[in-house]
């Protein structure tokens, strides 16, 4: 009888042991899960994503780009295929997101600094140009 407690005791601090180690392992997924968009975008840019919850072909700039078709590569592969965005700008209140070029037809999505929009309900997929401004957009 003692040597069936003493491997039952053993059993059940192998299950407490591995269930303590799985939470851990959870825990820290969930912790580079919920990364700040502030780490994912770099400080004093801009970040346009091509798919929702700031997913998929990318691009980061640090300043207003008039036309995203003349860009370069990627920036013109995002030419009315934005679905979300982040605002890491450092100095500007607020970033603007148009439909045209030369910030023209429209604003689409606007957000102040420092936050994102997961996605652009609505009125994603018809960027063409962006800045930053201090004022209203």
């Amino acid at each position: 009888m003692r040597k069936a407690r003493g491997i039952r005791r053993g059993i059940v601090g192998l299950v407490v042991a591995a269930s303590a180690a799985a939470t851990l392992s959870m825990g820290a997924g969930a912790a580079q899960a919920s990364q700040t968009m502030d780490q994912k975008c770099d400080s004093a840019n801009f970040c346009v994503y091509k798919d929702a919850d700031y997913k998929g072909t990318h691009f980061e700039v640090e300043t207003a780009i008039q036309d995203w078709r003349t860009a370069g590569d990627v920036t013109a592969r995002l030419n009315d295929r934005d679905s979300s965005s982040y605002d890491n700008f450092n100095t500007l209140k607020y970033a603007c997101i148009y439909k045209d070029p030369y910030y023209r037809g429209g604003m689409t999505i606007w957000m102040p600094k420092h936050s994102g929009r997961t996605h652009h309900y609505g009125n994603g997929d018809k960027g063409s140009s962006h800045k930053g401004v201090n004022t209203t957009c």
